[in-house]
């Protein structure tokens, strides 16, 4: 594995975050699959009202459909859009001739958009104060497409490295190869669920022995600790860069009792989660 230029990467998103700037990252190509763990930690949207609807049972299979349909859908250029719930951000495809590598997000606004505006009133109805508390946290000051290109630029030219180090080091792999970043993907889809490796190995219709033995042959973590590694960092994002209260990260990450929360954060970062926050703001 290629650390200094998965390193850069990962440096330079939190860079472009702690600018103002919702960088996520989904769509990977296969080909990445040993860099999935750490690449998969951006892709979860940062407004809160993503986190939000995420952890709504409701009306949360629309992200994962939204999210669905990217995957299969040719994206030939940088555009500007909305989600299914009004949420606006620019997607900039990153590919190799035709080859996607990743999708880069920048999201988090609202108002340049009428569509937007429709689809978020008519959420609204059905989810209530809630939900327009959060979507009025969203940004309507949109950079324009040239700001969205230059800030990403940087991305494009480290994901294109790491692809062709991908491509010339890969190797012909048993069936088995797939299902190691389908275990990862299922977490990091549904980690503010109540999930365990029986939901996992149900999914996807493997048994739970056998879902265990892929994971322990790529991983250095129990399937156990991923998931309350995805969650925690999930919960560290929101305690950064959003206003949710402890309590609602709590529940938004996948916790259910946020004194258990608060137990598994500070053992995890060194820090409560009140003070992480206060630590992080003055460092910005």
């Amino acid at each position: 594995m290629n650390y200094e230029i998965l390193d850069n990467i990962t440096d330079y998103i939190e860079f472009l975050r702690e600018a103002g700037y919702s960088i996520v990252l989904s769509c990977f190509n296969p080909v990445l699959e040993e860099y999935l763990p750490v690449l998969l930690k951006y892709e979860p949207h940062l407004p809160a009202v993503c986190s939000y609807l995420k952890a709504n049972a409701n009306v949360n299979n629309n992200c994962f459909s939204n999210k669905e349909k990217l995957k299969t859908s040719t994206i030939p250029k940088p555009y500007y859009s909305c989600c299914w719930a009004g949420i606006e951000e620019y997607i900039i495809p990153i590919a190799d001739l035709n080859n996607r590598i990743c999708l880069v997000h920048i999201s988090g606004y609202c108002g340049k958009m009428p569509q937007s505006e429709y689809l978020s009133k008519k959420l609204e109805m059905k989810l209530g104060a809630q939900f327009k508390k959060v979507y009025s946290q969203l940004s309507s000051d949109v950079p324009d497409m040239k700001k969205a290109m230059t800030v990403t630029t940087p991305l494009k030219y480290m994901f294109y490295e790491l692809y062709q180090e991908c491509i010339a080091s890969s190797v012909r792999t048993d069936g088995t190869a797939d299902i190691y970043p389908a275990v990862l993907r299922y977490i990091n889809d549904h980690y503010a669920e109540s999930i365990n490796i029986a939901n996992i190995a149900e999914a996807l219709n493997y048994s739970t022995s056998y879902i265990r033995y892929i994971f322990s042959k790529k991983s250095t973590k129990t399937i156990g600790k991923y998931i309350n590694s995805v969650r925690l960092n999930h919960a560290a994002n929101l305690l950064k860069f959003t206003e949710r209260t402890i309590t609602e990260i709590a529940f938004e990450s996948g916790f259910h009792n946020s004194n258990y929360f608060s137990t598994a954060f500070k053992k995890y970062y060194g820090l409560s989660p009140c003070q992480y926050r206060i630590k992080f703001q003055k460092n910005v």
